[in-house]
């Protein structure tokens, strides 16, 4: 009888250890799994930055925006084969009204004071100062080009601006480069350009953010902050009237 119980109590007590031990691997093959599963992830996380790292790149490279903020101006500069042409992707977002404007030459000594009085109202095109066209944009996003090209003996500027992924030519506005003080765009020593490359966002305590500032350098210039030849090219925010 005895011995029928220890045989009994055994054949238990293997019974109960098989089970604990069937219960450690299962959980030691829990945590193996689960470890994998998270270096998996990590993994394909990592790719995924990596992937993501390389379409914001792509997009910035063929000028595309990606919106941050849906309430600030965002802008990117858009590749141009033309050696005077410069084009830009800007989005304007709802709950105001805009402007577009350019400068040839005469440009302001502090890049800060661009010429803003009398911005042009919604959907007109407005001569703001010689050799400068404006236009007032409603809330969108627009693709801004400012070309300069010589025609027989004279310069001409243009500025067009047309909705982004619309194949329309938008709304143009031209004229001649007349000032004969100035000598640009016929002859320069040498350039420095500033303004948008990048993707940027206008600053909430900004009213205007400068596309482009390209300042021809003359003779007599000794640093590019001097030079007031060359050509303007902003964005502004307009009152609503």
């Amino acid at each position: 009888m005895n011995m029928k119980f220890s045989i009994l109590n055994l054949l238990l007590v293997i019974t109960a250890a098989a089970a604990l031990l069937a219960l450690r691997f299962s959980h030691l093959e829990r945590v193996e799994l689960t470890q994998r599963h998270e270096r998996v992830i990590s993994a394909m996380k990592g790719e995924l930055r990596a992937l993501e790292n390389e379409v914001a790149a792509m997009r910035q490279e063929i000028g595309m925006l990606t919106i941050t903020d849906p309430a600030q101006i965002h802008a990117v500069k858009v590749p141009s084969s033309a050696a005077l042409q410069w084009s830009y992707r800007v989005y304007l977002p709802k709950g105001s009204d805009y402007y577009f404007a350019c400068q040839i030459n005469s440009l302001p000594d502090d890049r800060d004071s661009l010429h803003r009085s009398n911005p042009p109202s919604i959907n007109t095109i407005a001569r703001t100062h010689r050799n400068g066209i404006g236009m007032g944009q409603p809330p969108g996003e627009y693709i801004v080009t400012l070309s300069i090209e010589q025609k027989n003996s004279e310069w001409t500027y243009r500025l067009n601006v047309r909705e982004s992924g619309k194949a329309e030519d938008g709304s143009t506005g031209s004229g001649r480069i007349n000032d004969a003080n100035n000598k640009w765009p016929s002859t320069s020593d040498w350039v420095a350009v500033g303004g948008v490359t990048d993707q940027v966002r206008l600053s909430k305590d900004r009213s205007f953010l400068a596309l482009l500032d390209f300042r021809a350098m003359s003779e007599t210039d000794t640093s590019s902050a001097g030079a007031t030849q060359g050509a303007m090219l902003w964005v502004g925010t307009s009152p609503r009237r």
